[in-house]
C-alpha cells in the first residue's frame, strides 16, 4: 500500500506534456529560442502530432531567422489540418519576416477560401498587400472587413492611411546655389575663393498620390554665365502590379540651357529579402548633341536604413559615360524623416545639367542631406555637396552646392 502511494505521489508530481510545453512557450517568448526549441523537440518525439508544439517550434526557429526549417514544420501542419489558422498565421508571419510577400498572400488567399469572412486573416492580406504597394486591391479587402464588423478599428486605421495617402497632393519650392573655386587637384574639395560666377536654379513643383502612383509636374529655372534657361518636366512612377511599378518621365525646353528634350523609362522590381532592382533609359536631346543612357540600381532596405547603389552607362563620351552612385538613408520615425549621405563618381543625367556638363572629364562628390517634419504636412529636404570637376585636362574646379526644397501637402 505505502510503495502503490509513493508510485502515485511522483507520477502526479511528473511534468505533463502541456505543462512542458507551457514552459517551452515561456522560454521562446522570454528570447531563449534554443531551450524552447530543444523542450519541443522532447515533447514532439512523445507525441509528433502535438500541433501546437510544433507550431512553437516553427515560430522559435523563424525568430532565430532559420525560415526553411520554420516552413518544414508549418508544412507538415497544414498538410495534417489544412484549416488550423495558428499554424497559417504562422506561415503567412514567416514569410513575411523572410521577404518573400508573394508567399505570404499565398498562404493568406488559401487560408481565406476556407474561412473567406475570417477578419483577422483579412486584415493581414491587406497588410501583405500594402506592403507589396498594392494599396487599391487592399483597400478592397479593408471594405470587406468593415462590412463585417464596421468597429474593426485595426482595419478602419489601415483605409483611412490608403485613403489619405493617396488623396494627397505637394507643393515643393526648390532652389539650388553652387558656388564654384579652382582646384588644386582632383581630390581637393571645399569652399574656396570663388573662381566664376555662381550658378543659381529654382523649381516650383507640383506632385499628386494618386492610386495608380505618383505624378508630379514642375517647372525650372536655371541663371548661369548671366544666361537663363526655362524647363517644364513630367515624372510619374506608375505602378504595373504588386512589387512592381515603373518610371516615366519627360522634359521640354525652349531655351538652350536645359536639353531641348529629355525623356526617361525605367521598371522598379521588389525581390526577397528587401532587395529591389531596376533597369532604366534616359534620353537628352541637346541642340545636334543626342545622348542615350542606360542606367541600373540595386537597392536593399535594412530596418530603418536603406542603401542603394546606381550606374549610368552610354556609348558616347560624356560625363556620365561610366556613373556609380553610392547611397545610404537613416529613417527616423517613418518615410517622410530622415538622413542621407553617399558618394557619386561622374555626372547624373537625372540632376539639372546645362550642355557644358557633359563635357567635363570627371567628376567626384560627397553629399549629406536629409528631410524633415517641421509641420505636420509641411516639410523640408535639405543637400550639401561637395564635388571635384574636371573641366578641362589638368583643370580642376571645386563646386560646392546648396539645395534646399520646402513642401507643403494638402
Amino acid at each position: 500500500m505505502f510503495v502503490v502511494l509513493l508510485l502515485t505521489v511522483a507520477v502526479a508530481q511528473e511534468p505533463t506534456l502541456a505543462d512542458q510545453y507551457q514552459e517551452a512557450r515561456e522560454l521562446a517568448y522570454a528570447g531563449e529560442h534554443s531551450a524552447a526549441r530543444e523542450l519541443c523537440q522532447k515533447i514532439l518525439a512523445l507525441k509528433p502530432d502535438y500541433h501546437d508544439v510544433r507550431i512553437l517550434l516553427a515560430r522559435a526557429y523563424a525568430w532565430d531567422k532559420a525560415f526553411n526549417y520554420a516552413r518544414a514544420h508549418l508544412r507538415r501542419v497544414l498538410e495534417a489540418v489544412p484549416d488550423y489558422l495558428d499554424a497559417r498565421f504562422a506561415m503567412i508571419d514567416t514569410e513575411i519576416w523572410s521577404g518573400n510577400l508573394s508567399s505570404a498572400l499565398k498562404y493568406a488567399n488559401e487560408g481565406l477560401r476556407l474561412h473567406p469572412n475570417h477578419e483577422e486573416l483579412l486584415v493581414r492580406k491587406a497588410k501583405i498587400l500594402i506592403a507589396m504597394d498594392a494599396d487599391a486591391p487592399a483597400s478592397v479587402v479593408l471594405s470587406k472587413v468593415l462590412e463585417i464588423d464596421a468597429e474593426n478599428q485595426e482595419a478602419r486605421t489601415l483605409y483611412n492611411e490608403i485613403r489619405e495617402k493617396h488623396k494627397r497632393s505637394a507643393l515643393t519650392l526648390r532652389y539650388l546655389y553652387d558656388h564654384f573655386a579652382d582646384a588644386a587637384d582632383a581630390w581637393s574639395f571645399g569652399w574656396g575663393e570663388e573662381s566664376r560666377d555662381p550658378w543659381q536654379f529654382v523649381s516650383l513643383e507640383y506632385s499628386r498620390n494618386a492610386m495608380f502612383g505618383e505624378m508630379i509636374l514642375s517647372f525650372d529655372y536655371v541663371d548661369r554665365y548671366g544666361r537663363n534657361g526655362k524647363q517644364l518636366e513630367f515624372e510619374a512612377y506608375p505602378k504595373l502590379r504588386p512589387g512592381t511599378y515603373s518610371y516615366l518621365g519627360m522634359g521640354y525646353s525652349w531655351t538652350d540651357l536645359f536639353p531641348r528634350f529629355r525623356f526617361g523609362a525605367e521598371i522598379f522590381q521588389t525581390l526577397p529579402h528587401a532587395f529591389e532592382i531596376s533597369l532604366g533609359y534616359r534620353h537628352l536631346h541637346f541642340q545636334n548633341n543626342p545622348i542615350n543612357v542606360y542606367t541600373a540600381y540595386l537597392g536593399k532596405y535594412l530596418t530603418r536604413f536603406w542603401a542603394g547603389v546606381r550606374t549610368y552607362l552610354t556609348p558616347q563620351d560624356v560625363s556620365f559615360s561610366h556613373t556609380v552612385i553610392l547611397e545610404m538613408r537613416r529613417y527616423l520615425k517613418d518615410e517622410h524623416n530622415y538622413f542621407l549621405g553617399g558618394f557619386q563618381f561622374g555626372n547624373s543625367p537625372d540632376e539639372v545639367l546645362i550642355e557644358e556638363e557633359t563635357q567635363y572629364l570627371e567628376s567626384k562628390k560627397f553629399f549629406v542631406g536629409g528631410h524633415h517634419a517641421l509641420l505636420k504636412k509641411t516639410y523640408l529636404y535639405w543637400r550639401f555637396n561637395l564635388e571635384n570637376l574636371e573641366w578641362r585636362e589638368n583643370s580642376y574646379l571645386k563646386r560646392s552646392t546648396i539645395e534646399v526644397a520646402l513642401s507643403q501637402r494638402f
